[in-house]
């Protein structure tokens, strides 16, 4: 009796890629502690489809966590009761769209952190400076 445990199966066997592929929708709550159930459902989706490279998998994961830790984050997605909708498809063979929507802007009025102090070195701005010529 082995007490490794068995790899489970796939719950779905992956498919080749095609052109008008799409996912169901996932909704999650607009919190950020929802980033692992969120980045578990999508390698998950993209295991279904066969021939992509892990590492290309791996990398749509972390852009699209980071667009839903922003959504959560700067949006009405994490206020009460807000939510993040994911969908993902491919509209061709080739093509793979991941996208993110969130509740829109937070009410009120937006805040800005302060300016920085500029620096003592001339053109060494406060980091809100125009580009100016550049000087040899």
């Amino acid at each position: 009796m082995a007490i490794v445990p068995h790899p489970r199966a796939p719950i779905h066997t992956p498919t080749p890629p095609f052109a008008g592929r799409r996912w169901p929708a996932r909704v999650y709550p607009g919190d950020l502690a929802q980033t692992t159930w969120f980045c578990a459902d999508l390698r998950a989706d993209l295991a279904r489809l066969s021939g992509l490279d892990s590492d290309l998998a791996e990398t749509v994961v972390l852009c699209a966590s980071e667009m839903f830790a922003n959504a959560s984050d700067h949006s009405r997605s994490g206020e009460r009761d807000g939510r993040v909708i994911r969908t993902l498809s491919m509209p061709t063979a080739n093509t793979l769209y991941v996208s993110i929507v969130d509740d829109g802007a937070k009410s009120g009025p937006p805040t800005h952190p302060e300016d920085p102090a500029p620096t003592q070195r001339p053109g060494m701005g406060g980091g809100r400076t125009r580009p100016g010529p550049a000087h040899h």
